[in-house]
């Protein structure tokens, strides 16, 4: 195992293609997360990054991004743990325990949206992991324990008022009952 990352494609009687994706090769799994096309991840230097999977094979970078660099970095900073990608957003965790948001409408072309300034989430610092879901929204674990979901927009914003606040799930060290 020497940490390249490659794609397997399954053709007529079983023929396998193996295709190497260097581009890959720096994703941190531990950190990533997709939501078709969009992945993104923290690297091992703490620097956000975010890119467009294209819809044929995955290793042709999307229309928006130079070739051969299919991720971009989301500012300067190298103090991010953690990203959610959801159907509508960008969600990351800093180290200091704050979330911050990308807003992901429209499907600009993601230089455009890392130009952009994200905004906070909130106003507490007690964040410590990330996931998303891909209908939705995005849920964020408290120190406390306490879960909590920032609904997506999409659908929901269909049927109802999308909410500015995140929703309380659970509380994931309380007593069980």
């Amino acid at each position: 195992m020497d940490g390249t990352v490659w794609e397997i494609t399954t053709g007529k009687a079983d023929q396998k293609t193996f295709t190497r994706m260097p581009y890959l090769d720096e994703l941190n799994f531990k950190t990533a997360s997709l939501h078709w096309p969009i992945l993104a991840y923290v690297r091992e230097d703490g620097r956000l990054m975010i890119g467009f999977i294209s819809t044929g094979r995955m290793n042709e970078p999307a229309n928006d991004q130079p070739a051969g660099q299919p991720f971009v970095t989301c500012g300067n900073e190298t103090n991010w743990v953690a990203a959610a990608v959801g159907p509508d957003a960008l969600i990351a965790l800093k180290a200091d325990g704050t979330l911050w948001k990308w807003s992901l409408i429209n499907r600009e072309p993601i230089t455009d949206v890392v130009q952009t300034s994200p905004v906070r989430l909130g106003i507490h610092n007690d964040w410590t992991a990330l996931a998303s879901s891909p209908w939705y929204g995005t849920y964020a674990l408290a120190a406390d324990g306490s879960l909590w979901l920032w609904p997506a927009g999409g659908f929901q914003s269909l049927v109802m008022q999308p909410r500015k606040r995140p929703e309380f799930i659970a509380n994931i060290l309380g007593k069980a009952d």
